[in-house]
């Protein structure tokens, strides 16, 4: 993410998308001119572009000596070159004259990691990583490198900069380490835990730490002005390891990027940095889902709208229940799922550390009336939520797998869950005492609709069964897809069924496709609209009933990974979607072709 000067488009809660790259976009860094962006992506040859943050427009593009994937990237000094190191076991190190757009050269980095590369000027530059620190110099096409000497200090590097001849390097145990050339002459233990943030202002350099903490440093000799907590300046926070820092030009305004996906700003009044500065009045800038257990992804499943058309609820693996403005585009509020229903937090689980699976949201449905939420856990647990207060009403647990579906009746009296032991359970509303269950599918279930009358189910499971249920019964209807081929459906978010075949590309495998939900009303060309996610990252809009195989489609890109949701706002201009594992929120405005 790139903000620009003076958070253009913040108050507004709008951005601008580069939509050039094919794969995740791994590296980023921005010019001497504060416009120009360098972007790397993954992939076997991947490219490197150069961009304008105004037009959004690309300035080169530059393929060639990279491979497998750019780890990092950075402009020099003037922003007349850049560095790239890839991913791959050489971690090889590739300079671009971007005077003519032209590769000028490639060099095996190292075996070990290479997770930050910066440049003290437009000639030399070092290269930092777990066990590795190199100087280098790239001149007429040539390069030489020179290994760093640790001796007994740390050597498990994560960030550099540059202040004049000092190299400054972040490391893990929370060191400052300052080198000149290929040898490191100092070490200051300024954090209890790992630097991951370095900013060289134009009177301090800032440090950003795992200890939440950020410190202002006098550029001379390197003494702690000031050293500012996140966790208790900033008490939205979910998560407030600083994981990116930058001051602004005025000295009081800083912007402070943390390991909970959230950038926030906070100010202060003093026009001098002194040890009893404060820095206060924190202004989120965004905050989303994030990955709270650094040794595994987090996935985003669940996703529902407020039938008022104004709000919209998102959970995840993160153990967080987040309600969304749609005008605003903004976090309103966020329930921690880790809790009991009184309120108390749950223990870790006991072999990983992570959030126990009862906390980890992996479906939602709000009730009609928009006066609860029903969270479908991971292991199993169905958490119903008030949604005005945001207190737990009650916490069930009948199934011991995750809670791919719920669904609150038409009717408002009934909630449909479905899970990965294959059962559909249906509950009485508001009592939540089971009415029956159901188990005939052959797989976990992964898709529930209801019928507009709240007479009858239809679903889906990971066999690729379609069935329909009668919910007055309690039974299967064997010849429901006869029975039931006039039924009106409240909803459509089945991926299989007569009118949503042609969603499926070919040779897809039944898996490709996660979600798909039918717009509200017609569009104006007489019609319906479906929306579709896929594994390919993509979000497609078809006409429906779309019943070729393949049919054509709009597809909208900006996920880099599968998306696992798409909902439709409640005015049908609106569409929703979530990313499995990054962790995004998408707002979508759909407009009517003419």
């Amino acid at each position: 993410m790139c903000i620009r000067d003076r958070y253009m488009g913040v108050e507004a809660n709008t951005q601008s998308f580069f939509d050039k790259h094919v794969d995740d976009i791994t590296a980023i860094d921005v010019h001497p001119d504060g416009v120009t962006v360098v972007t790397g992506e993954l992939g076997p040859k991947p490219t490197i572009y150069v961009w304008s943050s105004e037009t959004m427009m690309p300035l080169h593009v530059l393929k060639g000596g990279v491979i497998k994937g750019i780890a990092t990237v950075a402009f020099s000094l003037s922003g007349a070159r850049i560095a790239a190191a890839c991913i791959d076991d050489n971690h090889t190190i590739a300079v671009f004259d971007l005077r003519v757009g032209a590769l000028e050269g490639t060099e095996r980095g190292d075996t070990a990691i290479i997770s930050e590369l910066r440049w003290k000027d437009d000639r030399d530059f070092v290269t930092v990583g777990p066990k590795h620190f190199k100087a280098w110099t790239a001149e007429n096409k040539a390069f030489r490198s020179k290994r760093g000497v640790f001796g007994n200090a740390n050597n498990l590097l994560v960030t550099a900069a540059f202040n004049n001849e000092d190299c400054l390097v972040g490391a893990s145990n929370g060191e400052l380490q300052i080198w000149m050339g290929a040898n490191m002459t100092k070490a200051l233990p300024i954090h209890t835990a790992g630097i991951d943030a370095l900013y060289v202002d134009v009177n301090y350099i800032l440090t950003g730490g795992k200890d939440s903490k950020v410190n202002f440093l006098d550029r001379t000799n390197y003494a702690v002005l000031l050293s500012v907590s996140i966790a208790e300046s900033v008490k939205l926070s979910r998560c407030p390891k600083v994981r990116s820092v930058c001051l602004a030009r005025d000295g009081k305004t800083m912007l402070v990027g943390t390991f909970g996906s959230e950038i926030f700003e906070v100010s202060t009044k003093d026009a001098k940095i002194t040890k009893t500065t404060k820095f206060a009045t924190p202004r989120d800038i965004i905050r989303g889902h994030y990955t709270p257990n650094a040794k595994w992804t987090n996935e985003v499943w669940g996703l529902a709208i407020f039938n008022d058309g104004k709000r919209f609820a998102t959970c995840s693996d993160d153990g967080t229940l987040r309600i969304w403005s749609v005008q605003n585009k903004r976090l309103l509020e966020v329930f921690d799922l880790n809790t009991d229903k009184d309120g108390n937090p749950l223990e870790p689980d006991k072999k990983t550390g992570d959030l126990v699976d009862s906390a980890k949201g992996r479906s939602l449905s709000i009730s009609p009336d928009d006066g609860t939420i029903a969270v479908g856990c991971k292991d199993g647990t169905v958490r119903i939520v008030n949604a005005r207060t945001l207190e737990h009403v009650t916490i069930f647990k009948n199934r011991g797998a995750w809670i791919s579906e719920v669904k609150y009746s038409p009717s408002g009296d009934l909630l449909a869950v479905g899970s990965h032991e294959a059962f559909i359970d249906v509950y009485l509303v508001p009592s939540y005492k089971k009415k029956f269950s159901v188990k005939k599918h052959s797989s976990y279930i992964t898709h529930i609709d209801w019928s507009e009358n709240s007479a009858n189910l239809q679903s889906n499971c990971g066999a690729y069964e379609l069935l329909f249920w009668d919910v007055s019964t309690g039974q299967q209807l064997p010849g429901g897809a006869t029975m039931l081929r006039d039924e009106r459906w409240a909803t459509w978010t089945c991926v299989l069924g007569w009118p949503v075949q042609g969603i499926w590309p070919p040779n897809a495998d039944g898996t490709d496709i996660n979600s798909v939900d039918r717009s509200k009303n017609p569009h104006p060309g007489g019609y319906y609209v479906l929306a579709a996610g896929d594994d390919s990252s993509r979000v497609r809009l078809l006409r429906y009933p779309s019943l070729k195989k393949g049919s054509e489609a709009t597809v909208g890109r900006g996920h880099s990974s599968h998306v696992t949701t798409v909902r439709w706002g409640t005015d049908d201009q609106t569409l929703f979607s979530t990313g499995g594992e990054d962790n995004c929120v998408f707002q979508w405005k759909v407009a009517a072709s003419k």
